[in-house]
């Protein structure tokens, strides 16, 4: 048995070298594997076509050096995340964002303007953002899609306003407060006949 197992290694460092050699295990300097996915969920309106996409992207750099196969990179796990997150201070402002993050108040203007550029009203997200409160997603049995869109339509989940972006954060918030209290959303904004996530969703009464 000993035998066949040295049998075995010889056979393999000998294959191993004679790949090296001939650069079969080997890539063109700095080749990388990307696997992009994507979904695309259609949304049913009257003369247009709209799609909600989400994109998805890995990257794998390939070996091109033999160095490569032993000096690999070590990415921090959780439990360095603390000692890491000291070790970069400098990146961390007193309400605990990256500079580089985007705030609430960016991420609802930039849905409104996509709103508004497909034929809603402006107050469609607010009104969203009520619907969703009023009428929550049942996230045991939804998937990804339906927990991304109660995360982003719900102030008080994210909590992603910053100090300055008052006027934004009462709007929103007030809109998630009436939806929670059970106020009709479309008295509360008569000029949004079709709220944005009614177009994609629908309520289950049980």
């Amino acid at each position: 048995m000993c035998s066949r197992h040295m049998l075995l290694a010889i056979l393999l460092i000998y294959v191993t070298q004679r790949f090296t050699a001939s650069g079969w295990l080997l890539f063109p300097a700095s080749t990388s594997l990307q696997i992009t996915m994507s979904i695309s969920v259609p949304v049913p309106l009257k003369d247009m076509k709209f799609f909600i996409d989400w994109g998805f992207q890995v990257n794998y750099v390939c070996p091109w050096l033999l160095s490569n196969f032993y000096d690999i990179p070590k990415w921090p796990g959780h439990s360095r995340m603390q000692t890491r997150a000291l070790s970069y201070d400098k990146y961390i402002l007193r309400n605990g964002t990256h500079p580089a993050d985007a705030s609430a108040e960016q991420v609802y203007m930039a849905l409104e303007d996509l709103m508004v550029s497909y034929g809603f009203h402006e107050t469609c997200l607010l009104k969203s953002v009520c619907e969703v409160a009023r009428h929550p997603f049942d996230l045991e049995n939804e998937n990804l899609i339906a927990e991304i869109f109660s995360f982003v339509l719900s102030p008080s989940i994210h909590n992603a306003f910053i100090e300055n972006e008052r006027v934004y954060r009462s709007a929103y918030e007030a809109a998630e407060r009436y939806g929670a209290s059970g106020v009709d959303c479309g008295f509360m904004y008569p000029d949004c006949p079709l709220a944005f996530i009614d177009a994609i969703t629908k309520v289950k009464f049980e």
